[in-house]
């Protein structure tokens, strides 16, 4: 038997609302739940070998209950615990040197492309098992994969770890499934339930992107709250928002850049004052020293005598 993770990460919106309207929706009525549920080995081989991570299949394969429903392999791990790991195009277990590093999606899908050449002639006798690993750890090493199993201590450290492929297996105990599209029949505790997203987005940019807001709009009122019960009173909080341009914001920059302007013009005529005195001062003593020069000669013969 297989343990079967299914994650609900859709949302239910309306056809009728508008685009604000339907971005606040998909933000409050996202459910997150998870059930796990057992499946016979027959039923996994024949629906999950050869599978990669990020694929989609009908969920008819997996029973009736499903019918309509479509699932994406998001991970799982082996039998001794070793998580599936994106990138990792190897059906087993393969030990890598990891380090903190970051991915993009175009990384993962010209590994995807790789991965589909590799499938295509991995059954020619020409293409080895060992040429196949090569061009798996060369791809790693090469885009240098996000290190999802590794939490460097310290800057610049790597380490080698055991992780597991990308590829479903006989191997597997746990596969994580995640639902793209609901089908027919709910399924229980993970469809029926309806949990709201508890925190929202923070920074006024992402505030606008998730409710399709303009710039003119005002994203303090468009920010998550909570409701928390203390006793018979009941407070709502939220968070502060980030990066928030406000008038008392956009005065003080005004103020600032115009002290900031004064105080250069300001100081460039304290300079020209300075100038005039100081050169006035130097002619003042050129003026001296070519008056005291005569007096100076006739008091040096009176010396010699």
């Amino acid at each position: 038997m297989y343990r079967l993770s299914l994650n609900s990460l859709f949302s239910s919106t309306s056809a009728t609302l508008s685009q604000a309207s339907k971005r606040k929706s998909r933000l409050m009525t996202t459910r997150r739940c998870k059930l796990i549920s057992l499946i016979d080995h027959a039923l996994f081989s024949r629906s999950f070998y050869d599978r990669r991570m990020g694929q989609e299949l009908d969920g008819e394969v997996l029973g009736d209950e499903y019918k309509g429903y479509i699932f994406r392999i998001t991970g799982g791990n082996d039998k001794q615990g070793f998580p599936m790991k994106q990138g990792v195009l190897v059906n087993g277990r393969v030990r890598l040197l990891l380090k903190k590093s970051k991915y993009s999606a175009l990384n993962l899908q010209i590994c995807d492309r790789v991965s589909s050449f590799c499938s295509i002639y991995r059954s020619q006798a020409a293409f080895s098992r060992s040429l196949y690993l090569l061009i798996n750890r060369n791809l790693i090493k090469f885009f240098n994969l996000e290190t999802t199993t590794y939490r460097p201590r310290r800057t610049g450290e790597r380490k080698r770890k055991s992780v597991r492929g990308c590829i479903c297996g006989p191997d597997l105990a746990v596969i994580a499934l995640k639902i793209v599209k609901k089908g027919d029949a709910d399924i229980e505790g993970v469809t029926t339930d309806n949990k709201p997203r508890r925190l929202g987005p923070k920074r006024a940019s992402y505030i606008r992107k998730v409710f399709a807001l303009r710039k003119k709009d005002d994203v303090r009122k468009y920010v998550v709250r909570r409701e928390v019960k203390k006793g018979d009173k009941t407070f709502y909080k939220s968070p502060k928002i980030q990066r928030l341009v406000t008038e008392k914001r956009l005065r003080r920059k005004t103020l600032a850049k115009k002290a900031k302007v004064e105080g250069f013009k300001k100081s460039k005529e304290l300079r020209a004052n300075y100038d005039k005195v100081l050169s006035k001062y130097i002619k003042e003593r050129k003026a001296a020293n070519v008056a005291q020069a005569p007096e100076a000669a006739k008091e040096a013969p009176a010396k010699k005598q």
